[in-house]
């Protein structure tokens, strides 16, 4: 049954996605989380410091995927070029609306010869908190 398709308690009680697909769980994953290929593929905790664009990884403070942004933080430091950014009072979904709709904002005004985009969790967090959402 697709995780649409699940009551919202159950939604609720799932967990959250980690740095390593292999802690979805079988009951969430869209694939067989015990073939070491197929999570290896969808863990960002693999290929992490073979990003060599500039990457925003954006999540909510309250809960969610926190604690696995400080590990692939971590993971990442003195490397690849990656902003992680954690959205104040917003969780890893109710953040999504406020944080797509300010980078669209940026991505627009960017006219330059080259990239110039820059993002804050300050910024983050004032465009979540103008949205009203919580």
């Amino acid at each position: 049954m697709p995780p649409c398709s699940r009551s919202s308690a159950a939604r609720a009680a799932r967990p959250r996605p980690l740095a390593h697909a292999l802690h979805y769980g079988k009951d969430w994953a869209p694939f067989d989380p015990s073939n070491n290929v197929e999570s290896n593929l969808r863990s960002p905790l693999t290929f992490i410091n073979d990003i060599v664009t500039p990457t925003f990884v954006i999540e909510g403070q309250a809960g969610g995927n926190a604690s696995s942004i400080a590990l692939l933080q971590k993971k990442s430091a003195g490397g690849p070029p990656i902003h992680f950014l954690l959205v104040p009072g917003a969780t890893h979904f109710s953040q999504l609306a406020s944080s797509t709709e300010l980078v669209a904002r940026k991505i627009l005004a960017d006219d330059g010869a080259s990239t110039g985009i820059s993002l804050t969790a300050d910024e983050l967090g004032r465009a979540f908190q103008a949205a009203g959402l919580k």
